[in-house]
């Protein structure tokens, strides 16, 4: 139970970091240098910057995507600046004292804040040491009091210049209702008036979380309070918690003995850790009438009152004397935790805290067996890595490369082109569109400094190469070994050669390495080829494209022009002018590739780019170390036409899909049908965060973050066949039945709204049900909407670890408020806030849906009472009697007949006449209750071994 043994522990704040250090913030733009105090909160929140004027800015730490230092920081161009800082120096120390922070809500729209220290080597540390809070897996999945925490914390930070907390900051976080936040901060006894300030003592944690639940009342929580506890008592005992968690909180499917229930001892840390301080039972003054009173007149403010608390109060011993009246509250003495007593604002607190994470915290860490061949892993791709927007007119930037490696991505592209003379540097850009060019070498560096920081497992180079020229392509073939260094896989691995039947190396194997995915020329063996040089074709199945040598015949990209395609497309000797078109309307140009020279396929290995002849030709070649791509029309097609066959493609070899060519916007398919026929690398548009660059993004968050996911047995083992389309059960796999109710909402907005919840399921074709949605809430109210409604129900998940749930919730009229996708597999059954995402995967603070989840095993329709009756043995004995009784008298049907005239009309009678329940989930579905007497007997059999 991981609210009993914590997985994950907080980030780590380096007391060097709270207490600050001197720096000079300068900007390129203004050509400032302003003397600056760099620090990080203490509780890991926030870096923030404090000027000499005593001005502060603050940054999100959830928003910091980089770190640099070095070489790797950004370097003024402002002349002004270089003489401030000595940059045009010989010996200047510059890059010794260089800190960038880059941070933005997505990987475009980023802003750089660039630090000089006083003293060398300072920047690398900071860099190095905020980048370790920002990785933190519980950074992004911190549980939902602590991001209400980090409100509490920020308020505290921006106070005015007589140190106290302006009112109208906290209208500003709680905007939806002023009137309500009037009236929280009434109840805590704080001004309220916008030009009002509020000494921070006098707003500690304490009568923040009071002011919390004045502002956001949890009817819902106390609901699940007062059916817990003990009947006629305002508190919940140590036993009845205890209860509540192995009941609730934990999922039901765990084994008693290798996951020992929690404990009545165990569980009080949970109360006094939870419990409020200042909540107390004690004896009052005698209450005539059964009317309650406080101690000495005194009337406390009282948090329980703010969630609808209505409880009968104890009879409790009081000073030695046996009291029979009702109690009174006071806010003085003893809490109620003392004696292991935990009152319904202590449960909402319980329910907030981090031992009630929606997610298995264990899955964020590195969990997987990384030792199986590549081809058993699904891989983080990018489609056209360089573009920042669009396919046509987009702006190439090689900061995309970084962004992209530095979200885990292990496998990004490159559209290499001819560099025009007289420098004739191979340049990136999208051939025959407006979008501009970045230098190949710029791409290279920019790879080889984020490669590694994010994942340490390899990063897979995806060339698109029309640079037809053997000088550039020995250049580029230059660059990859010059900066990539020992960091370039130039040589296959001793252990796993390049033969026919060999599986590829693992991503253990491969650590740290960068694998080039280029068009090898197969006829090299190590010596210079004359022939090579003079662009001669290569193996028959290998496509290479004859290629131009004449520079007046060369289409250089980003010539869009029709006559210069159209002379592209004669030089294209075997292709006609329909089939050009239809490469750059599906397969965009990289049907369009060029020989692949001496110097570029000697640094191919592992992934050897081929064209795709068929599943049987693959399979009889039986070579793991090339791969075919697939755009997503080709994919589609393949993947409905042999389903099969693409499974056991992809267990052997590696197979990448892209986008189709029209997508001139840098839209995204859906990657889940390609994950469910075992594709390796789905490559998206990273810089398109829509549905399904989100889906990629939350599922690629865990194992480590590593970008490498493990597939199913079932897609790996040669001796298992996998029909995603056909499956109806799977031998060994036990499906899930998913249930998920929205409860209720806090802050989803900052304006006064109503709103509503869609749940969707991603999985196999064969699973149930996919999306449900909640009514829209009756009245406008976002700080915190409640809804009664059914539980939404998945009723059958054939394979959960191919699944995952998406919770999006929105205003009226469509407008997105935040998401949250989980896999099933780390999906944690009970009650848990779900703390809601922006569109770019990013934490947000304040949204977050309340809900109950209950994930089980799948039980079959004929198996449903057997189970029932192995779980409560006794009872059915029971009911077995009295049927038997009643049987005697004709009262009721055997037990063995069909309870519903539809099972009866769809099942088979057998040789006595009983009708048996049809097949309905499976070939082996429901046999094994064709006869009440095999119930019985398997129930005999349990009883007996009780």
């Amino acid at each position: 139970m991981s609210m009993l043994t914590p997985v994950l522990q907080p980030p780590e704040v380096k007391e060097y970091l709270s207490k600050g250090e001197r720096f000079i913030k300068w900007d390129d733009e203004t050509g400032s240098a302003s003397p600056v105090i760099l620090r990080v909160d203490p509780k890991g929140f926030y870096l923030y910057w404090t000027y000499q004027n005593k001005e502060m800015e603050i940054l999100d730490l959830t928003s910091i995507r980089d770190t640099r230092a070095g070489r790797f920081a950004k370097i003024p161009k402002c002349q002004k600046l270089r003489e401030v800082f000595n940059l045009d120096y010989p010996h200047s120390t510059f890059l010794l004292k260089t800190l960038t922070i880059v941070s933005g809500p997505d990987m475009v729209d980023l802003t750089f804040h660039n630090f000089v220290s006083y003293k060398e080597n300072v920047g690398k540390s900071w860099a190095e040491d905020i980048m370790a809070i920002v990785r933190n897996p519980l950074t992004y999945n911190a549980s939902r009091y602590t991001f209400l925490e980090k409100i509490l914390v920020k308020l505290k930070m921006q106070l005015n210049a007589e140190g106290k907390i302006p009112v109208r900051n906290i209208f500003q976080v709680f905007p939806a209702d002023r009137k309500r936040v009037e009236a929280a901060l009434s109840a805590c006894h704080l001004p309220k008036g916008k030009n009002d300030a509020i000494n921070p003592e006098d707003f500690p944690e304490t009568v923040y979380k009071t002011f919390l639940m004045n502002l956001c009342p949890r009817p819902e929580i106390d609901e699940i309070f007062t059916s817990h506890h003990l009947k006629a008592k305002p508190y919940m005992t140590k036993e009845h918690l205890a209860k509540f968690i192995n009941k609730k909180q934990r999922d039901s499917r765990l084994n008693d003995i290798l996951f020992p229930p929690a404990k009545p001892e165990q569980v009080q840390s949970l109360i006094e850790k939870y419990e409020p301080s200042g909540i107390n039972i004690q004896r009052g003054e005698s209450c005539s009438r059964g009317r309650r009173k406080t101690a000495e007149g005194f009337t406390p403010d009282f948090p329980w009152g703010a969630i609808s608390l209505s409880l009968t109060i104890p009879v409790l011993q009081c000073a030695g004397e046996e009291v029979s009246e009702p109690l009174c509250f006071s806010a003085v003495n003893s809490p109620v935790s003392h004696v292991g007593q935990l009152s319904p604002e202590g449960m909402v607190w319980f329910l907030c805290g981090p031992e009630n994470n929606v997610i298995a915290l264990d899955k964020l860490l590195l969990y997987q067996d990384m030792t199986q061949p590549l081809s058993h892993y699904f891989i983080n791709s990018s489609h056209n890595t360089y573009l920042t927007a669009g396919q046509f007119s987009g702006i190439s930037s090689p900061e995309m490369y970084r962004q992209t490696l530095l979200s885990g991505c292990r496998c990004v592209e490159l559209d290499c082109w001819k560099g025009r003379p007289p420098e004739e540097e191979p340049i990136i850009t999208h051939g025959f569109t407006m979008t501009t060019e970045i230098l190949f070498k710029d791409a290279i560096e920019a790879i080889a400094e984020s490669a590694f920081k994010t994942s340490l497992y390899p990063v897979i180079l995806s060339f698109e190469n029309h640079v037809d020229s053997p000088k550039q392509q020995a250049k580029m073939a230059e660059y990859c070994r010059t900066i990539f260094g020992d960091m370039l896989l130039t040589e296959p691995l001793e252990k796993y050669p390049l033969k026919p039947g060999v599986p590829l190396p693992s991503p253990k194997d491969l650590l740290g390495k960068i694998l080039i995915k280029n068009k090898k020329n197969q006829s090299i063996s190590g010596k210079r080829q004359n022939s090579l040089k003079k662009g001669r074709n290569v193996e028959p199945e290998i496509i290479g494209l004859p290629t131009p040598t004449d520079a007046e015949d060369t289409v250089w990209a980003g010539d869009v022009a029709e006559e210069e395609l159209e002379e592209e497309v004669e030089h294209l000797g075997n292709l006609d002018e329909e089939e050009i078109k239809k490469m750059q309307s599906d397969e965009g140009t990289a049907g369009l590739e060029v020989t692949a020279y001496e110097e570029m396929s000697s640094l191919v290995n592992y992934i050897q780019p081929i064209k795709f002849d068929s599943f049987e030709v693959s399979a009889q070649k039986n070579r793991s170390y090339v791969i075919s791509s697939f755009t997503e029309l080709k994919a589609y097609d393949l993947l409905t036409k042999f389903p099969m066959q693409f499974v056991e493609y992809n267990k052997r070899q590696m197979s990448r899909i892209y986008p189709k060519g029209t997508r001139m916007d840098s839209s995204n398919y859906m990657p889940q049908m390609f994950w469910n026929v075992g594709c390796q690398m789905v490559a998206l548009n990273f810089q398109t965060m829509d549905v399904p660059m989100q889906q990629n993004m939350a599922l690629f968050e865990f194992n480590g973050q590593s970008g490498y996911l493990l597939k199913h047995e079932f897609m790996r083992r040669p001796d298992k066949q996998f029909d995603p389309f056909s499956v109806d059960r799977i031998d060994v796999v036990v499906a899930s039945t998913l249930s998920v109710t929205i409860l209720s909402g806090q802050f989803l907005s900052d304006r006064s709204v109503k709103t509503y919840v869609e749940v969707e399921l991603f999985g196999l074709p064969r699973d149930t049900k996919r999306k449900y949605r909640t009514k829209l809430t009756s009245t406008a109210n976002s700080i915190n909407p409640v809804w009664k409604e059914e539980a939404f129900v998945f009723e059958k998940i054939i394979m959960p670890e191919l699944a995952s749930l998406k919770v999006v919730a929105w205003e009226e009229g469509g407008k997105f408020i935040g998401h949250r996708v989980i896999p099933v597999i780390a999906v944690h059954s009970g009650y848990h806030h779900i703390c809601l995402r922006s569109e770019s995967n990013m934490p947000l603070t304040m949204p977050s849906l309340f809900v109950y989840l209950e994930i089980k095993d799948y039980v079959p329709d004929a198996w449903a009472d057997l189970t029932i009756a192995l779980s409560n043995p006794i009872k059915f004995f029971n009911l077995q009697d009295n049927r038997s009784v009643q049987l005697k008298d004709g009262s009721v049907e055997r037990l063995g007949t069909q309870r519903n005239a539809s099972a009866e009309m769809n099942g088979m009678p057998d040789p006595s006449g009983k009708f048996s329940t049809p097949h309905s989930n499976g070939p082996a579905g429901a046999a094994a209750l064709a006869k009440d007497e095999n119930v019985v007997e398997v129930l005999q059999m349990a009883a007996a071994e009780m």
